[in-house]
């Protein structure tokens, strides 16, 4: 076989793995193991097709009552404003859906005390997210003078990465990622894990996580996990629970149901 020949079929086959290693980064990377709850969009645009050309959902359109939602103001600002980031971008609204989601989107939160909440969206296109978190900005901006509202948005650093903070949200872009968090200490947390500043346990390293995750298919579009042993553990539940499995009618028609909630260390849907 000739040496050109032999070139060529080892670029043939390290092409595909190098197209494969620069693909999007998983958002879970940023999520901490206190995380009790899981959710994630796999892929966004391909979850948006599949809703939007699903037959039961083209049969609801025709509904008087659901064809009035979809008509309504807030609908139609929607619409306005998806066009508008069109026209900003010069994308159409699959294109931006792709390229500011195409990683995944990830919402997890902490539920026992103390409460926290945080929202990953991991773009294809960096370039594209930063120019979207700009605009987005420079509207949410433009739309607080017009309504005359005192608080702005304060924008800022934190070891030299883009952030800002409005209300009880602080966000910040990084490594081709937008992160929403409801706590200062939760977002410096996860930030300063990614930039080595400390080591930080991922719920993706977690054993009950790994465990739930096996039973969600390959091909899924959206899942969600939750930590039963932490919910189990709240007061509130603890009480109602309690009181639901000493009634005897419901423990006879639901007592599989009790008894896997009572041992399960979580549960997953997808």
């Amino acid at each position: 076989m000739r040496p050109r020949t032999i070139v060529s079929l080892c670029l043939a086959l390290l092409i595909p793995v190098a197209v494969r290693a620069d693909g999007p980064k998983d958002p879970l990377r940023f999520i901490p193991a206190q995380a009790d709850v899981v959710g994630k969009i796999e892929r966004p645009r391909a979850l948006l097709q599949a809703v939007e050309t699903h037959e039961l959902v083209q049969e609801a359109l025709k509904i008087a009552g659901v064809r009035e939602l979809y008509d309504s103001t807030n609908f139609r600002r929607l619409y306005q404003l998806i066009a508008y980031f069109e026209k900003e971008l010069g994308k159409d609204k699959y294109e931006l859906l792709d390229g500011l989601t195409g990683g995944g989107v990830v919402i997890a939160a902490k539920i026992g005390a103390p409460a926290a909440g945080v929202l990953v969206v991991q773009a294809k296109d960096e370039k594209l997210l930063h120019q979207f978190v700009q605009r987005s900005l420079a509207l949410a901006e433009k739309e607080l003078a017009r309504l005359e509202v005192k608080e702005s948005i304060h924008k800022t650093t934190y070891e030299g990465l883009d952030a800002f903070r409005f209300g009880p949200v602080k966000g910040a872009v990084v490594d081709g990622a937008l992160i929403l968090a409801t706590d200062d200490k939760v977002l410096h947390h996860i930030l300063d894990g990614h930039l080595g500043k400390k080591p930080i346990e991922r719920v993706a390293d977690a054993a009950s996580f790994k465990e739930g995750n096996k039973s969600i298919p390959a091909g899924a579009h959206a899942w969600g996990w939750l930590n039963l042993e932490v919910v189990r553990e709240l007061p509130n539940f603890k009480t109602g629970f309690e009181a639901v499995t000493q009634n005897p009618q419901f423990v006879f028609i639901f007592g599989g149901l009790v008894d896997v909630i009572k041992r399960s260390p979580c549960v997953t849907a997808s």
